[in-house]
């Protein structure tokens, strides 16, 4: 019932076992319970108290200290102070998150520098942050980032596929997947793999590593555009990846087909956001203000319940 990174921690961890202590021994009634309290067992009570206390307080105070330096790191990142960022944040102990944080700003010290004792220091700290929290296959991903970046691109591609063999349908480890294929000169899987991913996520279509792959290799942007039409089925009745192709045929330019899409998976859950805000592009485009301006006021209505007062606008009619 809690974070599992909190049980890394010593403290936590005696806290939780007191805890545990204390609930299974609240049956017993305290009728039936006599302790004949001495004063060697008084003074080991309080004994027990005050280390209790003490170890406690140890614990806050390092965590406080932890907190601190992290903050201060993040300050200086964000100020692009990244020395001053390293220093910070190697005050902190060597626990998970910090190792982490530790990873990341050596990382960010290696895009400024092209340092490559920085990328050592990087994948350093990510190694002794997956040795203690194996599990996170963020970190595994991490990993393969960083391999491939000093030249190590089979180990790379080594945990990619085990990442996808885990987490087929992640859309980032798609993507990371068909950076390393391609790189590799491997066309027909990364084709394979940047369809897959922008199926799970057709925002792709409206990033810069599109707009880049396909001004490079008009091979991958053939190929992916016709796996994605021949990949689309209208007879399904699934709203979401209905929606999910209406964007996709919407960002190809098919808006005869987007149109589709979209009206179906509204037509089965009409709750769904963002199709009106694509099928109010659609009709701005096909110079229809007068629909346009229904479907953008559904995308208002259904978007405020969904999150709250947020406003949003088209960036067609701005």
């Amino acid at each position: 019932m809690t974070f599992s990174s909190l049980l890394e921690c010593e403290g936590i961890r005696v806290l939780l076992i007191t805890l545990l202590a204390i609930w299974q021994n609240r049956y017993i009634s305290c009728r039936y319970l006599v302790i004949s309290a001495g004063p060697k067992l008084r003074s080991i009570a309080v004994l027990s108290l005050v280390i209790l206390c003490s170890f406690i307080t140890v614990f806050i105070v390092r965590h406080n200290r932890n907190e601190y330096f992290n903050y201060k790191c993040l300050e200086n990142i964000n100020l692009s102070r990244l020395d001053s960022a390293s220093f910070y944040i190697s005050k902190t102990h060597e626990n998970l998150p910090y190792l982490i944080n530790r990873s990341t700003v050596n990382w960010l010290q290696y895009n400024d520098s092209k340092d490559k004792k920085y990328l050592e220091s990087s994948i350093q700290y990510l190694r002794e942050a997956i040795s203690i929290n194996p599990k996170d296959v963020m970190l595994h991903y991490n990993m393969s980032v960083l391999l491939e970046c000093i030249g190590r691109r089979d180990s790379a591609q080594n945990i990619s596929r085990r990442l996808l063999e885990k987490c087929p349908d992640n859309a980032l480890f798609c993507i990371g997947a068909f950076n390393l294929e391609y790189k590799s000169g491997e066309m027909e899987r990364a084709v394979s793999h940047l369809t897959h991913a922008i199926k799970l996520s057709p925002k792709i279509l409206e990033t810069d590593l599109w707009k880049q792959c396909a001004l490079d290799n008009s091979y991958v942007k053939k190929n992916v555009i016709d796996f994605l039409i021949k990949g689309a089925d209208q007879d399904s009745e699934d709203p979401i990846y209905l929606a999910k192709y209406g964007k996709i045929f919407l960002c190809i330019g098919d808006t005869v087909s987007a149109k589709e899409y979209l009206d179906k998976s509204i037509k089965i859950l009409p709750n769904l956001v963002y199709p009106w805000y694509y099928l109010a592009e659609i009709e701005y485009c096909r110079g229809h203000e007068h629909q346009g301006d229904f479907y953008m006021r559904r995308f208002f209505s259904f978007g405020r319940k969904k999150h709250g007062d947020r406003t949003y606008l088209s960036k067609e009619r701005v």
